[in-house]
């Protein structure tokens, strides 16, 4: 779950949210749609904007690794995000293109059992 303090970032073609800048302390910090941060803090507002820009789209379609109840943990892919949830598939499975949907898997997880791999 998103926290409702941090700021969306949105697309400025059609105003889909990409993204959110936190504030911490004088910093901000740069955010996926994940919640993970893309960058470091940075005293530049402008600079955390145009991280998000540049890499929180084009990390969304990489995979994922996704940290189970027991500990395990398996490479995913993202196949639908919104601010309060995340919807993953077995990465094997989900970019296979032609295969049948019932080979492969669709769980809703909480983002912070996520990671970039």
């Amino acid at each position: 779950m998103i926290p409702s303090d941090w700021v969306p970032r949105r697309r400025s073609g059609d105003g889909e949210t990409i993204g959110y800048v936190e504030m911490v302390g004088d910093d901000v910090v740069p955010r996926g749609l994940v919640g993970n941060a893309l960058a470091g803090p940075t005293p530049d507002w402008d600079v955390a904007e145009q991280v998000v820009d540049d890499v929180a789209m084009r990390q969304l379609g990489e995979k994922w690794v996704l940290t189970t109840d027991e500990g395990h943990e398996l490479t995913v892919v993202v196949l639908e995000i919104d601010p309060t949830r995340v919807v993953v598939g077995h990465a094997a499975s989900a970019q296979v293109v032609g295969r049948p949907a019932e080979d492969g898997w669709r769980i809703e997880v909480p983002t912070d059992r996520l990671r970039p791999l």
